[in-house]
């Protein structure tokens, strides 16, 4: 289940681009246009946030319609300015002070560090990965080292590489087919596999629900049964089909993880050269993709010869707990190398 403090990534704009909704109640609302065929000329975009990283003039929605990237932009800090105003209604001004999340998630990890210890922070998001470097200072507080972005790398590169494995079974124009005729259900589809994503462990056996609509559409535009084509594929062995539901094999579905573990790895590793953060060995994961077992565990067993954490808190739950001492105390300042 979703944190009640999350919300997904994604907007949605009417035909004429005009902000309509954030978050789930974006997702809820353009997946009644889908079910009632009312969808075309609407623009919904998804995990968005690398936008800023690829300075694109336009970017493309589900459905590849284009619109500029500053408008949805604008559409997302409008609705979150209101939104912060709104919950802040009544309140003054000069008693509010604006941190930045990463700060916030940061601070909350001052009880793992001494003085004049190293530590990393983590950050796994849905979208984005990205790795900040500390020293503990003697006055209790932190002093940044280093930050750098990982890149294009969370969860939805696996949700990519996975849907990747469908095309391959079920052939490009038949999943296209589908997502033309049925939208709906590619995007349920697409939001059950990211709560498996989560959920998942190293040595279990996953079951993920098919569309009926996509084995009908498979079988009525190849005319054969989905296990053939399964058992002609890779992935014959590995994935078995009991009505509507696939079950894959568990060693099957971690190499969905592994292209994107091992190019977080890979910049961590990189990044650890870098002689500002040389002897830091204490290792701190945050972010929604952190709860995935097979990402701590892969990156538990890469970095063993340090100490790895993980929150038992979800990612906002940190990052408010991280506030709260910083704004009960002000020896926690955040100094940038």
């Amino acid at each position: 289940m979703a944190s009640p403090f999350d919300t997904p990534t994604v907007i949605l704009f009417d035909e004429h681009q005009k902000f309509h909704s954030f978050g789930y109640e974006a997702e809820e609302a353009y997946s009644k246009l889908a079910l009632n065929n009312k969808h075309h000329k609407w623009y919904f975009f998804k995990c968005f946030k690398m936008i800023l990283h690829e300075n694109k003039i336009k970017t493309e929605d589900v459905k590849e319609k284009k619109m500029l990237a500053s408008e949805v932009f604008r559409g997302a800090i409008e609705y979150l300015k209101d939104h912060l105003l709104n919950s802040l209604s009544g309140a003054k001004m000069e008693n509010i002070e604006i941190l930045d999340k990463m700060k916030g998630s940061d601070v909350d990890k001052l009880d793992i560090a001494s003085p004049g210890t190293k530590f990393m922070v983590i950050n796994l998001d849905d979208d984005t990965s990205d790795t900040t470097v500390y020293e503990r200072r003697d006055n209790g507080g932190l002093r940044e080292l280093h930050r750098a972005s990982l890149g294009e790398l969370g969860s939805t590169k696996v949700n990519e590489d996975f849907f990747s494995m469908i095309i391959k079974i079920f052939g490009g124009p038949v999943f296209t087919k589908f997502i033309n005729e049925h939208l709906e259900e590619y995007l349920a589809m697409q939001k059950e596999l990211e709560a498996k994503i989560h959920k998942v462990t190293p040595s279990r056996e996953i079951s993920v629900r098919i569309p009926c609509a996509l084995l009908q559409t498979y079988e009525s535009e190849c005319d054969e049964n989905i296990m053939k084509a399964i058992n002609g594929s890779p992935y014959a062995g590995k994935i078995t089909m009991i009505r509507d539901v696939m079950r894959i094999d568990a060693q099957a579905f971690k190499n969905f993880f592994k292209p994107c573990s091992d190019k977080i790895l890979i910049n961590i590793k990189n990044l650890l050269k870098n002689p500002d953060v040389q002897g830091t060995n204490i290792f701190y994961m945050v972010g929604k993709f952190s709860e995935s077992e097979m990402i701590q565990n892969a990156i538990t067993t890469a970095l063993s010869t340090g100490k790895c954490y993980h929150s038992g808190f979800t990612k906002s739950c940190s990052i408010a707990r991280g506030c709260y001492i910083w704004t009960s105390s002000n020896s926690y300042y955040v100094k940038q190398v």
